[in-house]
């Protein structure tokens, strides 16, 4: 059910078929096209039927790899994967109100705990006179009006996950071609520790237990890490291939292959959940914990219920693999964004 105070997903397709009567009328928002087509309905697998709030909405040229809402639930962020664009969506005015690029294909997009913020990180792989150099940035964003405010990495080696801790006050990323992960203070932009990462594929990382620990993930399993002290004190050798770490720091979930599995934040399992498709970086936790939001290669997405492990809906709304979600602040919508390049937006059952 939808909770008093939060902007509904019916506001998002007057956005939609807005955005071209917008191109003479909206100041400095930049319109996604000026034929932006109605958007089309997808099949709630479930219970064979369409949801009354639904769109999908061509979003990026080259695969929308990042959605990110705003705290207050009044912004929704999205990346490209090649055009390196980012874009923040204003639902209450029904059109974009910002856009920003970066230097390389953005592989990470997150609000900071105040909204006033956003996180993106970037990494890039280009051949030179035999060689193949690598490069990547972590940059701090105006998430009202997508201008740079700071600039924590510029020419960094691959830059593939990046997070806020959960007071704001520092940030973390991994930088896999060095096999590290870092953080940072995120007011003043400079380092302050270092951790060891893997460089293996599907590298991730977030804050457990209210930013005293640090999970970092890969290919090659996951391992925690104690921040102040900064030693080691688990690990989980299994592959992971997605993960997503619960609003509170409590727990958390990750994907290898077809199998979501979740933990506490000691890393002590607690549910086992089978996915039709390979999960492969498209997992989130509503904010109460309750529902995880995964996304498959068939372009579908699920709602799971985290406590029994339950499936709770499945809708299929993309053309391409999904290769982002997230919910909204109150938990009754959801975002996914896919390799088609598109974005969608769905009521949670």
């Amino acid at each position: 059910m939808r909770t008093r105070g939060t902007p509904g997903l019916a506001l998002w397709l007057i956005l939609v078929v807005s955005l071209g009567a917008c191109l003479g009328a909206c100041g400095k928002t930049t319109p996604l096209a000026t034929d932006v087509p109605k958007p089309k309905a997808g099949p709630v697998l479930k219970k064979g039927r369409l949801t009354e709030s639904q769109a999908v909405i061509p979003a990026h040229d080259g695969g929308v790899g990042n959605v990110a809402l705003s705290p207050d639930g009044k912004y929704l962020a999205t990346a490209g994967v090649e055009d390196g664009l980012l874009k923040v969506w204003d639902i209450a005015a029904h059109t974009i109100r910002c856009e920003g690029s970066q230097t390389y294909p953005v592989t990470t997009l997150v609000y900071g705990p105040d909204g006033k913020q956003l996180l993106t990180a970037s990494a890039s792989v280009k051949a030179s006179g035999g060689f193949a150099n690598s490069h990547g940035q972590l940059l701090v964003w105006d998430a009202l009006t997508c201008k740079q405010s700071k600039v924590i990495m510029e020419d960094a080696r691959l830059v593939e996950d990046a997070v806020f801790a959960p007071d704001g006050k520092t940030v973390a990323c991994i930088e896999s071609k060095a096999h590290v992960a870092r953080i940072f203070d995120a007011a003043a932009g400079t380092f302050l520790k270092s951790f060891e990462a893997s460089d293996a594929g599907s590298p991730a990382l977030g804050f457990l237990d209210g930013g005293k620990g640090l999970l970092v993930t890969s290919d090659e399993g996951a391992l925690f890490y104690e921040v102040a002290s900064g030693v080691k004190k688990w690990a989980i050798e299994d592959a992971v291939s997605a993960l997503a770490i619960a609003r509170d720091g409590k727990s958390f979930a990750i994907a290898s292959g077809v199998a979501l599995r979740t933990f506490d934040a000691a890393g002590n399992p607690l549910r086992v959940m089978k996915s039709l498709e390979p999960i492969d970086g498209a997992l989130a936790f509503s904010a109460d914990g309750r529902r995880i939001a995964s996304g498959g290669d068939d372009g579908a997405v699920v709602i799971w219920n985290a406590a029994n492990g339950d499936r709770l809906q499945s809708v299929r709304p993309h053309d391409g693999p999904v290769l982002t979600v997230g919910f909204s602040p109150d938990g009754s919508w959801f975002a996914s964004g896919s390799e088609d390049g598109t974005v969608a937006l769905f009521g949670v059952e």
